[in-house]
């Protein structure tokens, strides 16, 4: 957004694509599986992953809204936190 000069024709004036950088973006992730031969054609796989370890509050995008007022509202969107995720697979 172009400071000083926020809105035109009821808009919000943008600067050029990517001339301003987000935060850094710090994320620690791990995941296990484990295989299970049933027989000679089946098998079970059993795992769990968990993302963002350390619920690290990433900004992955901002947006801004033109108000009636000539304001311009900024709205910040973050990654998920810590999230757990857990898989059963059966091959046959």
């Amino acid at each position: 957004m172009q400071e000083g000069n926020n809105i035109f024709d009821d808009e919000v004036n943008f600067d050029s694509a990517n001339s301003i950088r987000l935060p850094d973006y710090y994320r620690v992730d791990a995941s296990g599986i484990y295989k299970i031969k049933l027989n000679a054609i089946r098998r079970l796989e059993i795992g769990a992953s968990v993302w963002n370890i350390f619920n690290t509050s990433n900004v992955i995008n901002h947006y801004y809204r033109a108000q009636s007022d000539n304001t311009v509202n900024k709205f910040t969107r973050k990654s998920l936190g810590l999230t757990t995720n857990f898989l059963v697979r059966l091959y046959f």
